[in-house]
């Protein structure tokens, strides 16, 4: 099946439109669409996984809620058949890999507010969990080192070696020697 290029813009409804064929349902979902039930075969799976990478690739394309909203499917079904179809589990995962790389860049570059993209980053990848856990706990730590204001140090004992002796024992003749 030839690809197709990338787009401008995201696609309407009806660009994204899903079809149901094929002849074993493997589930069932309510279409918020045409407000009714309908059923879920292997190649209506794997359509959805192909309009999902369409939808990826679009350059504005930048989180998978759109996606659901536009195809008017719930995100709880799709959570199901990620696990029913194999295709469609690397189409979600190609798209995610996706937006996440263009809310990243777009957040580099400026073209994107750092700050509200990095927020929800973490749901483009485990990359992005894993920085974004690390970041917290250095946060955590640092938080916890500043919490008690001024800090003392209690040294018991003094312990130098050899080589440093000349800093710490002052000749007779200076002028510390003469006060004592």
């Amino acid at each position: 099946m030839a690809r197709k290029k990338v787009q401008k813009s995201n696609p309407t409804a009806s660009e994204i439109k899903v079809e149901t064929n094929g002849p074993y349902v493997l589930d069932e979902y309510f279409c918020l669409k045409e407000m009714q039930p309908r059923p879920v075969t292997m190649a209506y799976l794997e359509m959805v996984a192909e309009k999902l990478v369409e939808y990826a690739d679009f350059d504005d394309s930048l989180t998978i809620n759109k996606f659901y909203r536009i195809t008017k499917i719930p995100k709880d079904c799709m959570q199901r058949w990620k696990e029913l179809c194999p295709r469609l589990n690397m189409a979600y995962n190609y798209a995610l890999a996706a937006l996440g790389e263009r809310r990243e860049e777009g957040s580099i570059t400026r073209k994107y507010d750092t700050g509200g993209v990095w927020k929800r980053q973490y749901q483009f990848g485990e990359e992005y969990k894993q920085a974004m856990e690390f970041a917290a706990k250095l946060a955590k730590k640092d938080d916890l080192d500043d919490a008690g204001g001024v800090k003392f140090i209690v040294m018991h004992e003094m312990r130098t070696d050899s080589s440093m002796e000349k800093y710490f024992n002052k000749p007779k003749g200076s002028d510390d020697a003469k006060k004592d």
